[in-house]
């Protein structure tokens, strides 16, 4: 009788953590696409990559993952770019 109560317990706690799951990714989802509405595509790509991980099946959130990869490294390497560039004008002609 103990362990029923017990499968009973794991059971409802369980099908409440199922529900906070697809309100999680959800979340997620609607802030990727928020940041990759303002171009904030590294932004954009971890919350796509977070999303991802936690419903690998579903391909709304696989087309994000894919989509913002390549934007998301470009504005990496265009970051770097700038740092570099400005590194350079502060010490000047070589």
């Amino acid at each position: 009788m103990r362990n029923a109560y017990r499968c009973a317990a794991l059971l409802a706690a369980l099908l409440l953590a199922l529900p906070a799951a697809a309100d999680k990714a959800k979340s997620l989802y609607d802030q990727a696409r928020d940041a990759e509405a303002r171009q904030n595509y590294e932004q954009a790509f971890e919350l796509y990559r977070q999303v991802h991980e936690l419903k690998p099946k579903d391909t709304r959130y696989r087309t994000g993952y894919e989509r913002t990869k390549f934007l998301a490294a470009a504005s990496h390497v265009h970051r770097g770019d700038q740092r570099g560039e400005r590194a350079r004008t502060r010490r000047g002609p070589a």
